[in-house]
């Protein structure tokens, strides 16, 4: 028995859900088989199935060489997933976030500030942790135990602008 897939993004689903049609359908069949394609590169695919009265089937990856598929048993079979909207609201919400951090520490004395004046709101939120991670991990900020935010009678650490001195050749992060 054939049938089509459902709409939308198949990345996510199991085996036995991909297909259209009621849940009747899908367990009338002894095998379901499908090619999805694989995360890493177009000409990759993900070899996957389902069996009801035979021995379990693990899941492939196949490489397309013309006019065949070939397995290419030393990739991971990882399936291909569209981003969800959430994934890009997220990625949009910590590409705004490292901004707004560049901009704060730009405008602070000895570029220099605690968590809490970074975070607008609190530290432990995701897209300021994401931001911050990013931003050190490109080598814009680094952080600074002994810095002492005004008012405040003992160091507490903050973040820093890193400045790249011009004579090495390299860019000022400073300017964004």
């Amino acid at each position: 028995m054939f049938h089509h897939s459902t709409k939308g993004d198949q990345g996510g689903k199991a085996v036995t859900d991909i297909g259209a049609g009621g849940g009747a359908q899908s367990r009338t069949v002894d095998c379901h088989l499908t090619i999805r394609p694989h995360n890493d590169a177009p000409e990759l695919a993900v070899l996957d199935a389902a069996v009801r009265t035979f021995a379990p089937v693990e899941p492939q990856t196949l490489r397309w060489k013309f006019p065949l598929w070939e397995l290419a048993e030393d990739i991971e079979p990882i399936v291909k997933q569209a981003p969800s909207r959430n994934d890009a609201r997220m990625t949009n919400a910590v590409k705004d976030k490292a901004h707004s951090i560049l901009e704060t520490l730009k405008r602070e004395p000895a570029s220099t500030a605690s968590e809490n004046k970074l975070s607008n709101s609190h530290p432990s939120q995701k897209s300021f942790r994401d931001a911050i991670a990013e931003l050190e991990a490109e080598d814009r900020i680094a952080w600074v135990s002994e810095f002492q935010p005004p008012r405040s009678k003992t160091p507490t650490g903050g973040w820093r602008l890193v400045h790249i001195p011009p004579e090495v050749g390299q860019v000022d992060f400073c300017d964004l």
